[in-house]
């Protein structure tokens, strides 16, 4: 308390006054959203860096297997095999037979499906509008359910 005729320093009378404590609470709150903003940027950022270093990861690692790739296809065995299978070459005295995949019995000896499935798709087709399409989709849909 403040006794008649005792001066009090300035700087007491201004900590004392409402207005500073007003602007020191002002400055606070300031302060802390500014540290609050600059945390959360902060883990945006690394969030960010971390996704970066997985993305390098993942492009180091097919880099790699890229560099597998060209190292398989630039030896000599790799190119003869090409040059016999797409450009149909040989070398001297060899002579070499394609067969078509499909063309090739299957282990039981009978004809391989794509066969059948061929006479099945060859067969005239009778043009159906798309309404009726869509009815037939729907009432399998369900029909099936």
């Amino acid at each position: 308390m403040k006794k008649r005729g005792q001066v009090f320093p300035w700087y007491l009378s201004v900590w004392q006054s409402r207005a500073f404590v007003f602007l020191l609470g002002l400055l606070f709150i300031f302060v802390a959203i500014s540290l609050i903003k600059e945390v959360i940027r902060r883990q945006v950022t690394q969030r960010e860096i971390s996704a970066l270093e997985q993305e390098v990861a993942r492009l180091t690692q097919q880099n790699v297997e890229i560099g597998d790739i060209i190292a398989l296809l630039q030896t000599s065995s790799h190119q003869d095999e090409e040059a016999r299978t797409k450009l149909g070459l040989q070398k001297e005295g060899e002579h070499m037979v394609m067969l078509p995949n499909n063309s090739l019995p299957s282990q039981n000896g009978s004809l391989p499906d794509e066969f059948n499935q061929l006479e099945l798709s060859t067969a005239p087709q009778k043009e159906v509008g798309n309404p009726q399409k869509w009815l037939e989709f729907f009432l399998n849909k369900y029909n099936n359910s």
